[in-house]
C-alpha cells in the first residue's frame, strides 16, 4: 500500500549534520557499493551547503537530488573517464561557493522506497531544478 502523500512535501537546505546523516542512509540503501562515503558527503556539504537540495515529508527526509559546481578539468575528466565521483573533494567544489560555473556535477537523485510511484518525484525534480536555476550561480555562456 502507497502511502497517504496527501501531505505538502517541502524543499529546502539540510538544516543539519543529523539531516545530512538521515539523507545519507538513504543514499546508502539506494545505492549500495556505489554511494559515496559519509564522510565524503559531510565534506561536499560543508564546502558547498546549497550542493543538496531535500524533498521534506512527515517530518522527515523523503529524498534529494544532488548538484555540486565542479572546474571545466574535473567535468572533462569525469566525463572522459578518467575520474570518479569519489575523487571529487569539497576543496574543488568551495571556490563556487562565490564564484559562478558552467560546470555541475548531479551526484544522485534519491528518494524513499515508500514514496516510489507518488507525487514526490515530481516535487523534487519540477520545483527542484528550477530552484537551482534561480538560486545558484550558473555561468551560461
Amino acid at each position: 500500500m502507497k502511502p497517504d502523500t496527501t501531505h505538502q512535501f517541502r524543499l529546502g537546505p539540510i538544516c543539519s549534520q543529523d539531516e545530512l546523516e538521515e539523507l545519507w542512509a538513504i543514499d546508502n540503501s539506494a545505492y549500495g557499493a556505489a554511494s559515496i562515503t559519509y564522510e565524503k558527503f559531510l565534506d561536499w556539504w560543508h564546502a558547498y551547503p546549497s550542493g543538496l537540495l531535500v524533498l521534506r515529508w512527515e517530518k522527515r527526509i523523503g529524498g534529494a537530488i544532488g548538484l555540486w559546481p565542479i572546474s571545466e578539468r574535473a567535468a572533462a575528466r569525469l566525463t572522459n573517464g578518467q575520474m570518479k565521483e569519489a575523487h571529487l573533494t569539497g576543496e574543488m567544489m568551495r571556490p563556487f561557493r562565490e564564484a559562478p560555473t558552467r560546470y555541475w556535477y548531479v551526484s544522485g537523485i534519491v528518494l524513499r522506497p515508500e514514496l516510489g510511484g507518488t507525487r514526490a518525484i515530481r516535487v523534487l525534480l519540477g520545483d527542484g531544478l528550477p530552484h537551482w536555476i534561480y538560486t545558484v550561480a550558473i555561468f551560461f555562456c
